[in-house]
């Protein structure tokens, strides 16, 4: 289990790394640290890079995290969370966050590439993709 999770204020948006297994419960506390980010920084925006690692949980729990993830929603008010997934199963379970979480202010979306997940926030892709790259490179264990 492995994440870093870093703002970039310039554009009001924290970006999310994982790598390795990622089990429900560490994106549920990553959820527990965008809560307090989105209470400092309203209409905080979010990308979860899925890219480098692998999913270990069931729909149930994914629906759950859904819940779990209201109130950070709340607190970030109308917004844009991205979730970028290199394989099938990624992507579907993206998509399935989504309509589990669709009654939020926030609206998800799953993204296959950089070059779209940029267009959608009106970022250019090369800057995205420098701090994607950078935030892997800084995912530490979370042994919590």
């Amino acid at each position: 289990m492995a994440h870093f999770l870093q703002l970039i204020d310039a554009h009001n948006l924290a970006v999310i790394s994982y790598r390795d297994s990622v089990s429900a419960s560490e994106i549920g506390r990553v959820f527990d640290a965008l809560l307090d980010l989105a209470r400092a920084h309203p209409g905080l925006a979010a990308i979860a890079d899925f890219r480098r690692c692998q999913l270990t949980f069931s729909t149930e729990e994914l629906r759950a995290l859904a819940s779990q993830s209201q109130d950070a929603a709340l607190a970030a008010g109308p917004a844009k969370w991205a979730i970028l997934a290199a394989d099938d199963l990624t992507f579907g379970l993206g998509r399935m966050y989504s309509a589990f979480a669709s009654n939020q202010p926030v609206e998800t979306r799953t993204f296959r590439d950089v070059a779209s997940l940029a267009e959608w926030f009106g970022l250019e892709a090369a800057e995205v993709e420098e701090w994607l790259t950078a935030a892997a490179g800084k995912a530490v264990d979370d042994q919590r």
